[in-house]
């Protein structure tokens, strides 16, 4: 279960005005799928996801004098102008690699990196190797895995995970956290957030 925290407590702890976090939530910089009502005591109370909401915020803090709300409105949705794409900057910036673009191109066969798919994956690829969470073989697995289901898979609530059982690996992907059930006999080896990916990949592209 997702730890919640109340609008109080946030507004409290982040220094945010009310009026602040609901024009982000009409700007769309902050889900509104995040907004959860929950019955108290005392009536109806707003709580969030509260590590989510934390990270967006000291994200949108750190980044509203450089950025218009509408820039990070563009940042924060899945939507992607391909032409934006700079592989030079992101190679630059540690987001992606040399050598993570030519283990990409071994395990797809793809020749020339162009679209943001290719470049979520060989993100992906590139930190689960660098990390040692996964072994060569599980990230072909989980890159072919993203290659075919990136499009239903870009939603802010999706994951995809890849399992170990008797050090067999299995890649799964969920639309909803709050649906999910394992089995005790398959270990969570990592996780990964393609909406996440793709934001990270924009901001280093600002």
């Amino acid at each position: 279960m997702e730890e919640l925290i109340s609008k109080k407590e946030l507004l409290e702890q982040t220094g945010i005005s009310y009026g602040q976090l609901y024009r982000w939530k009409r700007k769309n910089i902050i889900p509104e799928e995040w907004f959860i009502k929950k019955s108290v005591s005392t009536g109806q109370e707003t709580f969030f996801p509260r590590e989510k909401i934390l990270d967006r915020i000291e994200m949108i803090v750190n980044m509203k004098d450089e950025a218009s709300l509408d820039d990070l409105a563009k940042m924060f949705s899945v939507e992607f102008e391909h032409a934006n794409l700079d592989l030079d900057r992101l190679i630059r910036k540690s987001v992606i690699t040399e050598q993570s673009i030519t283990i990409y191109k071994d395990i797809t066969g793809n020749k020339n990196i162009e679209t943001i798919e290719q470049v979520v994956g060989i993100k992906v690829l590139k930190d689960k190797l660098t990390a040692g969470e996964l072994t060569l073989p599980e990230c072909q697995e989980l890159i072919r895995f993203i290659h075919t289901h990136f499009e239903v898979l870009t939603g802010e609530s999706n994951r995809i995970y890849v399992l170990r059982a008797m050090g067999v690996p299995f890649v799964m992907g969920v639309k909803s956290e709050k649906d999910i059930v394992f089995n005790d006999n398959y270990k969570i080896v990592t996780w990964v957030n393609l909406y996440d990916e793709i934001s990270t990949i924009k901001f280093e592209l600002m």
